[in-house]
């Protein structure tokens, strides 16, 4: 079955591309993931779990992108080795306009699960159910992180050359999740409690919980924090 969509992001080509070739980004925006392992600049090895009761279970398989052409443009496959068998391959493009970059994917998808009344209609619609949650979480992050000055990570690819046609991009040294939480109450409030120990991915987790609750939430973290902190004698 055929699938396509686009879906308009609010940053750059070249801080989306990060985004959707980042293995730690990946593993924060891919719903119900369970584990990512990235076996090369190019293949991944992935374990989802999906809710929708179309395509509900446990899913293992290899992503691996090809035709790469920083920051415009590659190829994905999707191969499981599930019940369901889920398999597909497609295109990704990345166009830039007015300062947002909109997202166009295309492709065909196989599942062995077409029988009785799970019809290939039902079955892509919740695929693109599955496709719409994703860009959502990616959006969301991009959110929280709009600090970051993507041209800063145009220097951070560096070309591995040529392969049967395809540039591979090898990935920055240093993670993105490595940079300085936004500067932001939730994130204040992370830096205050020590949540995270001091790990990067931690706290970045524990920022959009407290940014979920809400401001009034946070506020009365604060105040209660405030209320516990020794007072300096006069």
């Amino acid at each position: 079955m055929n699938i396509e969509g686009t879906y308009t992001l609010q940053a750059s080509p070249q801080e989306v591309w990060r985004c959707l070739t980042d293995r730690e980004i990946l593993s924060i925006t891919i719903p119900g993931l369970q584990q990512i392992k990235q076996i090369s600049p190019s293949i991944y090895d992935i374990t989802l779990t999906m809710s929708n009761r179309l395509l509900a279970g446990s899913h293992h398989g290899v992503m691996t992108l090809s035709e790469q052409q920083y920051p415009y443009h590659y190829r994905l496959t999707f191969t499981s080795d599930g019940e369901t068998n889920l398999s597909g391959a497609g295109s990704i493009h990345l166009h830039e306009r007015e300062h947002k970059t909109i997202v166009a994917y295309k492709g065909t998808l196989t599942t062995n699960k077409s029988a009785g009344k799970l019809t290939p209609a039902l079955i892509k619609g919740a695929i693109k159910h599955f496709i719409q949650q994703y860009f959502q979480h990616l959006a969301e992050y991009l959110r929280s992180h709009a600090h970051t000055a993507s041209a800063d990570h145009v220097e951070d690819h560096q070309y591995a050359g040529m392969n049967h046609g395809d540039v591979i991009v090898i990935p920055r040294k240093t993670s993105p999740l490595e940079a300085p939480l936004p500067d932001t109450l939730a994130a204040r409030i992370v830096r205050l409690l020590r949540l995270g120990a001091r790990n990067p991915r931690a706290q970045l987790q524990w920022e959009q919980r407290i940014r979920r609750t809400g401001t009034i939430t946070g506020l009365a973290i604060l105040v209660w924090v405030g209320t516990r902190l020794p007072r300096r004698r006069g």
